[in-house]
């Protein structure tokens, strides 16, 4: 399969000075790593190839890892970051991630202990109208009617398991590893690898190659796979103002009338969008603000902006923060793109192209946040695992080839599009209307149908079943 690294040695101390052979170059170099960066040296030392290299090691790519390494495949899962490091989201959990925390076990490893439950959804609309809704009491001991987690915990917790299970099926965990540039082979019409930078404990960035017969990009928005993928291979738009959202988050401590219940405010300046409070801990709150990205352009909004207006000046919440406090540092913001149906996608592909010969993309890279909620992580590991289930060692061990990559691009929509549809419908109908919301609010706390919308768009523990259509949602608003 062309050049690959056969031998790398890790280091054995902190700094240990080793050999590793490029068997492109036949060079062998010296260097020092740090042994906390680089995990289970098996595959490496060995010289025994990888199956599947996933770049990015949050939910998507560590959820990837996880499945990948339960079949036996032997994994490179490699993150630029060094864990655990923060990443903006609301931090709540949806049903898809509970149920991935089930599958594997993770119900009682530091999830629960560390995590706010919360028993309900408050909503309050551009007119000043407010409802709490509570969640039927029918949860277990370690999935409590609904939870938040700082993603630094979470993710942590979550690259732990991945790691576990890798080197458990001879693979090997990077972090602190850059990608670079993604390998192409047959006449560029394949993906083969990556080469990237890894930083020694000496400060020097060694540059490495790995091959694999599927390269996964899990790497957020931002990926390096779907960048070159969408926008190098086939020269498509990465991104688009109307399918992306944009996020600002901080976290507070003492701020008042909070009461377990996860928080979302519609406010004429943010319209489509919303101003959040979500628990974290006992006193900690995750706040935030989260608007389409054609919107803030339009208007030439700054989040952090609305923000400061939101928490120290709006008449409704400044006083809830008169005596908090500012979590120094927390203040940070991203972009979300959304899986919401494009008119004409250039690839004819829902959402957007995020496959080919070689190559797979899932969660954030493939552009897979709920039009509606924001919500990301569940969607993120059920890609993870539609992926996983469409790759084989045995079969594709010369390359997963291009009838494989369109059959996981046809399954991850046929599984996915329903919801993704209907919240864009929600989206579009009362994100963008203040009327609309001002009405939703007024009667969520009378109408069952209106707390089903609530509820499956916030904290629903299992798959929308016959969501409702517009019309019936707007003749509940009306009659």
């Amino acid at each position: 399969m062309g050049a690959r690294i056969v031998a790398i040695q890790l280091a054995i101390a902190f700094q240990t000075s080793r050999k590793y052979a490029d068997s492109f170059s036949g060079r062998y170099k010296e260097r020092a790593i740090d042994e906390r960066l680089v995990t289970s040296e098996d595959s490496i030392t060995t010289g025994k190839p990888h199956d599947v290299i996933v770049v990015g090691a949050g939910p998507a790519g560590s959820a990837a890892a996880c499945y990948a390494a339960r079949e036996g495949y032997r994994v490179l899962l490699v993150d630029r970051a060094t864990f655990p490091r923060d990443k903006v989201c609301g931090d709540a959990l949806g049903w898809k991630t509970l149920s991935f925390l089930r599958e594997f076990g993770m119900g009682a490893n530091g999830f629960v202990e560390e995590n706010a439950p919360f028993n309900g959804v408050r909503v309050s609309s551009p007119n000043g109208n407010e409802a709490t809704i509570f969640l039927p009491e029918d949860g277990d001991e370690y999935y409590p009617r609904g939870w938040c987690q700082r993603r630094e915990i979470f993710d942590n917790s979550l690259m732990d398991k991945a790691r576990e299970l890798v080197e458990g099926s001879g693979g090997t965990v990077i972090e602190g590893f850059t990608v670079k540039e993604i390998l192409y082979g047959d006449a560029e019409s394949r993906i083969i690898g990556i080469r990237g930078r890894m930083k020694s404990i000496d400060d020097t960035m060694e540059s490495i190659e790995f091959h694999a017969p599927l390269t996964i990009g899990a790497g957020g928005y931002n990926c390096p796979v779907s960048r070159s993928l969408i926008g190098g291979t086939f020269e498509e738009p990465l991104s688009n103002p109307s399918h992306y959202a944009a996020a600002y988050r901080q976290y507070w401590s003492g701020v008042s009338d909070c009461d377990n219940q996860i928080e979302l405010h519609f406010l004429d300046k943010i319209i489509p969008g919303y101003f959040w409070i979500f628990p974290v801990s006992e006193d900690v709150v995750n706040v935030g603000i989260g608007s389409l990205q054609r919107h803030l352009d339009a208007r030439s909004m700054k989040l952090r902006e609305m923000m400061d207006y939101v928490t120290k000046e709006s008449p409704k919440f400044a006083p809830r923060f008169a005596n908090a406090i500012l979590e120094e540092g927390s203040g940070k913001g991203s972009k979300l793109p959304l899986g919401s149906p494009r008119r004409l996608p250039p690839s004819g592909i829902q959402p957007r192209r995020s496959a080919m010969a070689g190559g797979i993309l899932i969660g954030d890279a493939a552009s897979l946040v709920d039009p509606f909620s924001g919500e990301g992580i569940g969607n993120a590991v059920h890609s993870a695992e539609i992926a996983i289930s469409h790759f084989s060692s045995a079969d594709n061990s010369e390359g997963f080839p291009e009838s494989a990559a369109n059959e996981y691009q046809r399954d991850l929509w046929g599984a996915m599009g329903g919801e993704m549809s209907h919240s864009s419908m929600l989206q579009k109908t009362f994100l963008k209307s203040p009327t609309l919301m001002n009405m939703f609010v007024s009667k969520v706390g009378k109408k069952q149908l209106l707390q089903k919308v609530l509820f499956d768009l916030t904290a629903r523990k299992q798959p929308r079943d016959n969501p409702p259509s517009r019309l019936r949602i707007l003749l509940s608003l009306l009659f």
